[in-house]
């Protein structure tokens, strides 16, 4: 029995092989320094919009952005870990690593990320396994070899008929096995004898592949009954939506058991303000949906495939727990734990807002507490807390009314921003509903206490020169108020506005 490799390979080596391996590697090799061209170029990329992502993801405090900002730069095969620091918190926001699977040669890229004054506000940090990304250029590129082999074989095929001759009628033998076992007959015995050894061989291993094919069709049978008592198993909510019709076809348990107490019309009208937001996403980005359920917000992590014959699969991830940590998380970032008002972290946040809008207008009043220290000093800390906390209380319920917040910058210091066009009247009454809140006497155990307030007031429009020195200018106010007999003082350019009825004390 002959050979057919040593046959082929003669008339191959003789003809075609030599010259065209040398066009072909040339060929390659340039194509593998294009695609490591493209490569890099897609990384910068990638690194470009999530660094835009990042910053958003920092100056929001948004822990789920700041995931998925790591989550896109980590799903490059070649990215080992991704990660984003905030140095305005000191702390990670999210780090995503990937499994090392070979010892790689690893770079790393530090990113600096700056806010919208030049400030650096964090880094993100991403390591780069190079030998990965050589894999990665080198699986890429084996397809083309396949094909340049295939070509070589075809040309080879074409310069010589001897063996084309030799290989017409076994082949076409092949192809009719072949067609048997893709039309589904694993019964008919195949012809496995020939006159070359590498064409017995084939046969026999169609006829290995005709009984795994046999073995495989079972196992998917298998499978596919287990998908199906499993889909109603699983802990997130799948479902399938016709667009057309405008309701959901499909649906396992989960997502069932989670809607079973709303009425036919409220899911209705569920489904009618969910269909909107999910036609505009993308089916290759997740997006957040939110619905509330007897008086309860949940929150979905939302999936979707391509539209096929009008109808989207969905899946729906409860992340109501992770929202509700991250709203926790931001609610003592920005509150003052003794007292429960906002604090000087959410103060500072809402002085960029107003900073950022183009007509701002805010009245600005610093309070400092008398007599606070003496009571302080004489009773304890326990009295001292228990005084700023029915304080803060009070002054907070006469702003109730009033488009105005009350902040606490740190031990009896206090600043409220009034968020309207200033009215030297009405600025006068808030003051002394102000005044007269915090001059109640307070009880503690059988103790009373009475403190009372200076307060330094400053306006700030279009026409100030700064925010920051508005704010310096109603705090050098409240110094000047402690002197005064009515613990009240205007900065400088309010004292022209401000009536002689409601100005109580001079200017600074």
């Amino acid at each position: 029995m002959k050979k057919l490799s040593s046959y082929i390979i003669s008339v191959f080596l003789t003809l075609t092989t030599v010259p065209i391996a040398l066009f072909g590697g040339t060929y390659i090799i340039y194509d593998l320094y294009h695609q490591h061209q493209n490569q890099n170029a897609r990384f910068e990329q990638v690194i470009a919009q999530q660094l835009i992502d990042a910053h958003v993801a920092l100056t929001q405090f948004d822990l789920l952005q700041a995931e998925l900002v790591t989550t896109e730069i980590a799903q490059l095969d070649y990215i080992v870990s991704a990660k984003l620091d905030s140095m305005e918190y000191g702390i990670t926001l999210a780090e995503v690593i990937n499994p090392l699977t070979a010892q790689g040669q690893l770079t790393t890229f530090v990113y600096p990320i700056k806010n919208s004054q030049g400030r650096q506000i964090g880094l993100l940090t991403v390591s780069k396994d190079t030998t990965a990304l050589i894999w990665d250029i080198a699986k890429s590129t084996a397809p083309k070899i396949f094909s340049f082999g295939l070509i070589l074989l075809l040309i080879s095929l074409t310069f010589t008929r001897t063996i084309l001759a030799a290989l017409k009628k076994p082949f076409a033998e092949l192809q009719k096995v072949a067609f048997q076992i893709s039309n589904g007959d694993y019964q008919t015995p195949s012809k496995t004898d020939s006159k070359f050894l590498e064409i017995t061989t084939i046969f026999s291993a169609l006829d290995s592949m005709r009984a795994q094919l046999k073995s495989t069709i079972s196992l998917l049978r298998d499978s596919q009954e287990k998908h199906a008592r499993t889909y109603n198993l699983t802990q997130v909510g799948l479902f399938v939506v016709n667009i057309k019709k405008k309701k959901i076809v499909r649906a396992n348990s989960m997502l069932s058991s989670i809607f079973q107490s709303l009425t036919e019309k409220q899911k209705q009208a569920a489904l009618q303000d969910f269909l909107p937001k999910l036609l505009q996403k993308p089916y290759t980005d997740s997006f957040n949906y939110s619905v509330a359920i007897e008086g309860k917000t949940h929150y979905f992590q939302i999936n979707r495939s391509q539209v096929i014959n009008d109808e989207i699969e969905c899946s729906g991830l409860d992340i109501t727990e992770l929202m509700q940590a991250k709203l926790a998380t931001e609610l003592m970032l920005n509150t003052d734990s003794l007292t429960q008002i906002p604090n000087r972290h959410r103060f500072n946040l809402d002085v960029q807002l107003i900073e950022q809008q183009t007509d701002p207008e805010v009245t600005i009043m610093v309070l400092d507490l008398n007599g606070f220290k003496a009571i302080n000093d004489s009773f304890g800390h326990l009295a001292g807390d228990h005084l700023l906390i029915k304080v803060a209380k009070r002054i907070t319920l006469s702003l109730a009314n009033q488009p105005a917040t009350l902040y606490r910058l740190g031990g009896d210091e206090f600043i409220i921003l009034v968020r309207h066009a200033y009215q030297a009247q009405r600025i006068a009454l808030l003051v002394d509903e102000v005044l007269a809140a915090v001059a109640r006497p307070i009880q503690f155990e059988q103790n009373q206490f009475s403190v009372s307030t200076s307060i330094g007031i400053s306006h700030y429009n279009r026409h100030s020169s700064d925010l920051q020195v508005t704010i310096k200018q109603a705090d050098k106010a409240m110094y000047c108020a402690k002197t005064s007999s009515s613990h009240i003082a205007y900065a400088t350019s309010l004292v022209d506005q401000t009536d002689v009825e409601y100005q109580h004390t001079v200017s600074i």
